[in-house]
C-alpha cells in the first residue's frame, strides 16, 4: 500500500484504502511538504525527495513505519546552509548599506548584533539585498521594506504590522506575501504589478478594492482574501488557472461561479458568505477540489452533479437551497447541509467510510440511527447532527440493537421529536464513548435515570461530559439519577422540576454542573433547608424592572438557576415603587409610592396630592402647595419651605412680605413667629397689625 501525502494542501492525497491521519502544515496555503509512506513489515530504507524552491533533494532513511517528511528548511534550523551551496562563497553585508538594511529592520521592530542577514528570520543574497523576512515578533509599518526590491518573501501573518499596501507596489521580486490577521490597508490596485506572485493571504485586514486588479497576476497559486472589504465579479479571475487555492469568504465579491469553470487545479475552494450565485452543475469540471465551501450564498441545484468529484473530502452547501438525496457522496471526510432542502435516509452514512463530521441539521433526512450503520461503518464519525430532522432514536424494529459507532463524540439530535424517555434515549448508545449529547426540545419525558453500572456500564457513564436536556418535559432528578462530573443542563423544562437535596449537595461539593434556567423548582419546602448554608447568595442584586422584583443569584457557579423560579421568597425582593413577598409583586397605585425593598405595603401621599403608579418617594408625590415630607409618626404631608408659610388660600408666601420669622420649613401663616414691632389681635389668626408704639407693641 503506498500513500503520498501532499502538504500544499489541507487534505492529503490518498492511494487505496488504508487510513492515515491527516497532517495539516501551520500554513497550508503555503508550505509544500511531500512524503511517502510504505506500510510493510522488517526493516526497510526510504528515500524522500524534496524539490521546493530550488532546494537539492535530500535522502532520507527510516525505520518502521516508513514516514518520510521533507520540510521546507527554515533559517532557524539550519541557517543559510541552503543558500551558501547555491552561491558557493558567504555573503556579506558591510558598511553603509548595512546600517541601512539594519534601519529599515528596525522599522518594524526587528534587531539584533552583527550582520543584519543573519538574524533569526532574514535571509539575504547579493551582499545586503534582503530575498527573505519570516518574523513572530515584527511590529512596525511596512513601508520599512518599500526600498527592498529583491524581496521573495515577506511573511508576519498575526502580527502588530500596519500600513499601506502601496508601500509595496515597487517590490516586483514578491512570491510570498503574508499579511494576514495585520491591521495593513489599502486598495489592491497596489499589487498589479506584482505579478510573480504565487501566494497572496491578506485575510483578516483593511484591505479593499476590487478583485479585477489581480487579474493579470497569472503566477498565483494561492489566494486569500477572506474577510476583506475586497469586492467585484469573481469573473475577472477566471484567467489565474494557476490557482489552485481560493478563498473570497465574508466578501462582498459578486458574479456567477460558472465563470471559474476553467480552473481545474483548484483544490480548495471557499466563497462563503459572498454575494455570489451558483448552480452546482457549475462546479462538474473541478475534479481536483478536495475542499468546497460555498455556504450562505445564491447557491441551487441537486448534490448528486458532483459526483463526479471524487477527491472532495469537505463539502460545505449549508444555508443554501441545494437539494438531492445524500445517496450521491462519497469519500466525505467533512459534510455540511445545514438548513438546505436534502433529503433522503440517515443510513446513506454508511457510504461515507471516511467521514467524520456530518452536519444535517434543519434537512429533510429521515430514519434511524439504530442500524443505520452496518458493522465496520461510520467506525470514523466524531461529530453527527442531526437537529431539527425526521432522524430518530428508538427504532421498535430494532428495540434491542445498539449504536456502536467507536469513534461518536457528538451527537446533536435536539428539535427531533423523539418523545422517548431519558432512559430510552441513553439505552441505544450505552456502548458508545460520547462526550457531548444534545436532545433538547425532543419531547422527553420522565425522571434523568443513573448513569451508573447497568445498562450504561463503564462506557457511556466515564466518557459523557455533556447532556441537553434542556425545553423538555422531565419530571424529576432524585439522588439516584447521580450524573458524576458531567454538565447536565434542564433548563426551560415545560413544567416544575422535583430536584432533591442530596443532588444539589452533591452539585456542590463535586465537578458537576446542573443549569435549571427557567425551569421552576417543585420542591421547595426540601430545598429551603440548604439555604444560606450550602445554598448561599451573591451579594449584588439584579433588578428586573419590567417585573418589579430585583434577585440574588447563587454563588457556586456550578448551578444556575433562575432566582424568581427556584427559591423567589428567599432570593427576590420586590423594588422601590412594588409591594409583595419575593418575586410576587405589584406596582403601587396611584397616589401611592413605597420606598423600601420588599414593602409589605404603598405608603399613601400627603393628603390633596398625587403622584404616578410605581413611585418610590415622598418625594414623587405632587402637593397642592409647597412639597411633601414624613413626619415622625410615619405619615406624610405637604409643608412649606424654609422662608415661607401657608396662607388659607393654600398658597405659600414668602415670610418677609407676611411679617412672619420662616427660618425653618412647615410653617402655618396664622400661628409663625412674629417680627419684631407687629402682633396679632387674637391667636390663632392671619391678620397681622403693626404696633404703633413699638415699645408698648
Amino acid at each position: 500500500m503506498l500513500y503520498k501525502f501532499n502538504i500544499c494542501k489541507t487534505w492529503p492525497q490518498r492511494i487505496g484504502s488504508q487510513e492515515f491521519r491527516t497532517f495539516n502544515a501551520r500554513n497550508p496555503s503555503r508550505s509544500c511538504f511531500f512524503a511517502v509512506w510504505q506500510p510493510k513489515h522488517g526493516l526497510k530504507n526510504a528515500l524522500c525527495f524534496v524539490n521546493f524552491m530550488g532546494i537539492s533533494p535530500i535522502a532520507c532513511v527510516f525505520a518502521l513505519p516508513w514516514l518520510c517528511v521533507a520540510v521546507r528548511p527554515s533559517v532557524d534550523e539550519i541557517g543559510h546552509r541552503s543558500l551558501l551551496l547555491e552561491k558557493g562563497k558567504e555573503a556579506t553585508c558591510e558598511g553603509e548599506r548595512r546600517e541601512r538594511l539594519r534601519e529599515g529592520l528596525r522599522g518594524v521592530g526587528l534587531t539584533g548584533e552583527g550582520n543584519p542577514c543573519e538574524w533569526t528570520g532574514i535571509e539575504c543574497i547579493d551582499g545586503c539585498s534582503v530575498r527573505r523576512i519570516e518574523s513572530r515578533e515584527a511590529s512596525g509599518n511596512v513601508a520599512s521594506f518599500g526600498n527592498m526590491t529583491s524581496l521573495e518573501d515577506l511573511s508576519l501573518s498575526h502580527l502588530n504590522v500596519s500600513g499601506d499596501l502601496s508601500s509595496l507596489q515597487h517590490l516586483t521580486s514578491l512570491k510570498w506575501l503574508y499579511l494576514s490577521q495585520t491591521q495593513v490597508s489599502g486598495d489592491l490596485s497596489s499589487l498589479r504589478n506584482l505579478t510573480r506572485l504565487s501566494w497572496l493571504d491578506l485575510s483578516q485586514t483593511q484591505v479593499f478594492g476590487d478583485i479585477s486588479s489581480l487579474q493579470h497576476l497569472t503566477s498565483l497559486k494561492s489566494l486569500y482574501l477572506s474577510q476583506t472589504q475586497v469586492f467585484g465579479d469573481i469573473s475577472s479571475l477566471q484567467n489565474l488557472t494557476s490557482l489552485k487555492a481560493l478563498d473570497l469568504s465574508h466578501t462582498q465579491v459578486s458574479g456567477d461561479i460558472s465563470s471559474l469553470q476553467n480552473l481545474t487545479s483548484l483544490w480548495r475552494l471557499d466563497l462563503s458568505h459572498t454575494q455570489v450565485c451558483a448552480d452546482l452543475s457549475s462546479l462538474q469540471h473541478l475534479t481536483s477540489l478536495e475542499a468546497l465551501d460555498l455556504s450562505r450564498i445564491q447557491l441551487s441545484g441537486d448534490i448528486s452533479s458532483l459526483q463526479n468529484l471524487t477527491s472532495l473530502e469537505a463539502l460545505d452547501l449549508s444555508h443554501t437551497q441545494v437539494s438531492g438525496d445524500l445517496s450521491h457522496l462519497r469519500k466525505l471526510s467533512e459534510l455540511r447541509l445545514a438548513q438546505t432542502p436534502v433529503q433522503g435516509d440517515v443510513a446513506a452514512l454508511e457510504h461515507l467510510p471516511e467521514l467524520k463530521l456530518a452536519d444535517l441539521s434543519g434537512t429533510l433526512v429521515f430514519g434511524f440511527l439504530e442500524g443505520s450503520c452496518k458493522k465496520d461503518y461510520c467506525q470514523k464519525l466524531r461529530d453527527l447532527n442531526v437537529a431539527d430532522t425526521k432522524v430518530g432514536i428508538g427504532n421498535p424494529l430494532l428495540m434491542f440493537a445498539s449504536i456502536g459507532w467507536a469513534a461518536l463524540q457528538t451527537l446533536n439530535v435536539s428539535g427531533s421529536q423523539l418523545n422517548l424517555t431519558t432512559q430510552e434515549l441513553l439505552e441505544p448508545l450505552k456502548f458508545t464513548r460520547i462526550t457531548r449529547l444534545l436532545a433538547a426540545n425532543c419531547a422527553l419525558h420522565g425522571s434523568v435515570p443513573s448513569l451508573k453500572g447497568w445498562p450504561f456500564g463503564r462506557t457511556l457513564s466515564g466518557s459523557l461530559q455533556v447532556l441537553d436536556l434542556s425545553h423538555n418535559r422531565m419530571d424529576a432528578v432524585s439522588a439516584d439519577s447521580w450524573l458524576p462530573k458531567i454538565r447536565l443542563d434542564l433548563s426551560h423544562n415545560a413544567h416544575p422540576l422535583r430536584v432533591s437535596a442530596e443532588v444539589l449537595r452533591r452539585v456542590i461539593k463535586s465537578g458537576m454542573e446542573l443549569w435549571l434556567t427557567r425551569t421552576e423548582l417543585a420542591n421547595r419546602d426540601e430545598v429551603m433547608g440548604l439555604w444560606q448554608t450550602e445554598l448561599s447568595p451573591q451579594e449584588a442584586w439584579t433588578p428586573r424592572p419590567s417585573q418589579g422584583f430585583e434577585c440574588q443569584d447563587l454563588s457556586n457557579p456550578n448551578l444556575r438557576v433562575t432566582p424568581e423560579l427556584f427559591l423567589p421568597e428567599q432570593m427576590c425582593s420586590c423594588s422601590p415603587g412594588f409591594f409583595g413577598k419575593g418575586a410576587d409583586c405589584q406596582q403601587c397605585p396611584n397616589g401611592t409610592y413605597s420606598a423600601g425593598r420588599n414593602s409589605s405595603h404603598c405608603t399613601k401621599c400627603p393628603e390633596g396630592s398625587r403622584s404616578l403608579a410605581g413611585s418610590t418617594a415622598v418625594s414623587q408625590c405632587v402637593c397642592p402647595f409647597g412639597s411633601p415630607e414624613e413626619t415622625s409618626e410615619g405619615t406624610s404631608r405637604c409643608r412649606c419651605d424654609a422662608h415661607q408659610a401657608l396662607i388659607s388660600q393654600q398658597l405659600c408666601i414668602p415670610c418677609n412680605e407676611l411679617h412672619l420669622l420662616c427660618e425653618t420649613s412647615g410653617h402655618v401663616a396664622k400661628d409663625a413667629p412674629l417680627e419684631d414691632g407687629f402682633l396679632r389681635l387674637e391667636v390663632p389668626s392671619e391678620e397681622i397689625f403693626q404696633c404703633l408704639d413699638a415699645k408698648h407693641c
